[in-house]
């Protein structure tokens, strides 16, 4: 289950759709915590705490990846949609002094 997650956790975070990251993520928490809580041996205990830390850390560091590009994408597009001019789907280009 635990590999399935994580794959659906990245996938998310790639395509840029964070409302259903939360989703999975909730379901990869509530998976992680059954498993640690039905280790007995300490040390088994945690290598799953590290392994699901290195993966959430690894998952913080693309969320803000694909967020600095959603906001570089964002930003461009806001910038010349302040000097451009459309109508009828034909850009011109428009100067205000």
């Amino acid at each position: 289950m635990d590999s399935e997650l994580r794959v659906r956790t990245t996938a998310a975070i790639q395509s840029g759709d964070f409302a259903l990251f939360r989703v999975v993520m909730d379901e990869y928490s509530r998976d992680i915590t059954a498993r640690i809580r039905s280790e007995k041996n300490r040390a088994e205990r945690e290598r799953v705490y590290r392994d699901s830390l290195e993966f959430l850390e690894e998952c913080l560091h693309l969320a803000r990846v694909m967020r600095s590009h959603i906001a570089a994408r964002l930003h461009v597009n806001t910038s010349t949609s302040h000097y451009r001019y459309e109508r009828d789907g034909v850009s011109t280009w428009r100067a205000e002094a």
